[in-house]
């Protein structure tokens, strides 16, 4: 089985470069929308494999490590209905505290002993006796990488995936990025890209030239320039201690681990894409190389946004960019927009439309694009406050599923069961430098910012 579901990722992950390497062809550069939706599909279902095979690998070693067949292990006061068993995270999280190494045997969490293998932990932390047979007849050989050295479970796949959706969720820029999987077996990602800052004769795809000739005329060679982007993965962490009395109550354990670290997650990774600086973080697109800065008008008031400032944003954003760009801007400037507008010969034409909750316009739109607000940006008058992004050209890299661990040593001395949470995310801008026209003075790029106005 899992030969079977590590051949099925290979052909996943060659499918996604397949899908890269056509828009590259293609000219684009990056995939397109319908591209996207099928990566985001790919992507989805390579996390629901390696979920299953970190899960199959998580009980080889465990089953191995308690020494003997757990299906040996009955807890005969209580058979298990195996045909309707479903659990919550917080019983999950119950399970994994019962059965951590080093529980001490006679002590209880929920009622049910700790430090004993009962069917019904082993049940909801390793699935059913059939499912552990089917696993035995196909065990891997050799140690397992997500496996934690001190003992420590894997999130359920099930709720793995419920987390990292949550995750996903809770981000407000994440969603509009392009995702890209790295393999259960790498740390990093290497992306071929053409190294073009120029569309000038000559400098198209690097160097790339076409000539008109006469016939029977030589022709001259030209060629492409490439660059290589790497991602390297960053670790995003979460710790928390849960209480004998948060560990007895299952739906408050449950909710507390799935919402909280979920938003927590979702924050600080919008965090990084908007303000990172790439020092052990992904790199963010306020301070990217291909980021413009709009300087302020003349004589322009301090924490203020002029309309001209607006529009000399948006002349700048590259135009293959204005179908997926977006706004996004700190609530601080909503009085500024309120009152934006462009002057006419007979009237003032508003810049700023709030939304009127139909399909058509479920978003506020400033110059007819959409308009978010996120904590991330800065305040009123910052370079930050508000900015102009196409993040369909941000490449997002994660590493599925969610790892977690725990300890009962961390705070022993309180009686405390300490829950630690690994994600491990990296994405950067897939432009290095803006871009200058085949014709006109100013170069063009998928993100802008306004330059601070103090």
């Amino acid at each position: 089985m899992l030969e079977n579901l590590r051949k099925q990722l290979r052909e996943l992950l060659d499918e996604s470069q397949r899908l890269l390497d056509t828009a590259q062809a293609r000219g684009a550069g990056h995939p397109d929308a319908e591209e996207r939706e099928a990566l985001n599909a790919k992507l989805g279902e390579v996390h629901e494999i390696e979920a299953q095979i970190s899960t199959l690998e998580a009980y080889d070693e465990t089953r191995e490590r308690i020494g003997k067949p757990v299906e040996e292990r009955v807890d005969a006061a209580e058979p298990i209905n195996h045909d309707n068993f479903d659990v919550s995270l917080g019983e999950f999280l119950q399970a994994v505290a019962r059965q951590a190494p080093g529980a001490m045997p006679g002590t209880q969490i929920a009622g049910r002993e700790c430090g004993v293998p009962t069917d019904h932990d082993i049940r909801i932390l390793y699935g059913s006796p059939e499912e552990r047979q089917r696993r035995e007849q196909q065990r891997a050989t050799g140690a397992s990488e997500s496996v934690p050295s001190e003992g420590g479970f894997l999130v359920g796949t099930d709720f793995a995936t419920e987390l990292l959706q949550k995750v996903h969720d809770t981000g407000v820029l994440q969603k509009y990025c392009s995702p890209m999987p790295i393999s259960a077996r790498s740390n990093s990602l290497k992306i071929n890209s053409i190294d073009e800052s120029s569309r000038a004769d000559g400098s198209r795809w690097g160097g790339i030239r076409a000539y008109w000739v006469d016939e029977a005329a030589a022709l001259t060679a030209t060629k492409p320039k490439f660059r290589q982007i790497q991602l390297t993965l960053n670790k995003l962490a979460g710790l928390a201690y849960a209480t004998d009395e948060l560990l007895e109550d299952a739906a408050a354990l449950g909710q507390i681990f799935s919402n909280g670290f979920a938003e927590e997650m979702g924050f600080k990774i919008d965090d990084a894409i908007y303000n990172g600086d790439g020092s052990g973080k992904p790199q963010g697109i306020l301070n990217a190389a291909c980021t413009v800065s709009i300087s302020k008008e003349s004589g322009q008031v301090a924490a203020s946004i002029d309309p001209l400032n607006i529009v000399k944003m948006y002349a700048r954003l590259w135009a293959r960019s204005r179908m997926n760009a977006r706004w996004f801007a700190n609530q601080d400037i909503i009085p500024k927009l309120f009152t934006m507008v462009l002057s006419a010969t007979s009237t003032d034409v508003p810049m700023y439309l709030p939304a009127n909750q139909l399909a058509g316009r479920p978003f506020n739109t400033l110059l007819g694009l959409p308009i978010e607000f996120v904590e991330q940006a800065a305040t009123l008058g910052t370079v930050g406050d508000i900015m102009l992004a196409d993040l369909s050209q941000y490449i997002f890299a994660d590493k599925a599923p969610m790892r977690s661990a725990q300890s009962i040593h961390v705070q022993f001395t309180t009686d405390e069961m300490a829950f630690r949470f690994i994600y491990r995310v990296d994405g950067q801008p897939l432009w290095n430098s803006a871009l200058t026209p085949f014709k006109g003075t100013n170069s063009q790029t998928p993100f802008l910012s306004l330059a601070t106005r103090a």
